[in-house]
């Protein structure tokens, strides 16, 4: 991971103009005792979409963000993977001509220890 992991989720998206100051200050007020992930918070109470919280930890994780996967999927090099655990960790392998990767919907689930 890089350096933008320290930078904050709110930071980033105040930065993209998706969200500002009084809304993140109204949502990290009602988050009180229910510590759940601040993005997921801001979704929730309509302040963000999940297109504005993919872009933030597209910059956060030093990560590309695709809107829309190719239409042809390429499996092939990801054979040594079940279907049941690509569902169940919302991957998706992606070949297209000559890059293959993992579509990630979560990049924080896979955060190094």
């Amino acid at each position: 991971m890089n350096a933008n992991k320290t930078r904050r989720i709110g930071d980033i998206l105040k930065e993209q103009g998706s969200l500002n100051e009084t809304a993140l200050g109204r949502v990290l007020e009602h988050r009180g005792e229910n510590i759940g992930k601040l993005g997921e918070m801001l979704i929730k109470e309509q302040e963000i979409d999940e297109i504005d919280l993919l872009k933030a930890l597209g910059v956060q994780y030093d990560m590309e963000v695709l809107q829309s996967l190719p239409a042809e999927i390429n499996t092939d090099f990801t054979s040594k993977l079940t279907i049941g655990f690509l569902k169940k960790n919302k991957l998706v392998p992606v070949a297209t001509g000559s890059d293959f990767f993992i579509a990630v919907n979560d990049p924080t689930k896979y955060q190094a220890q």
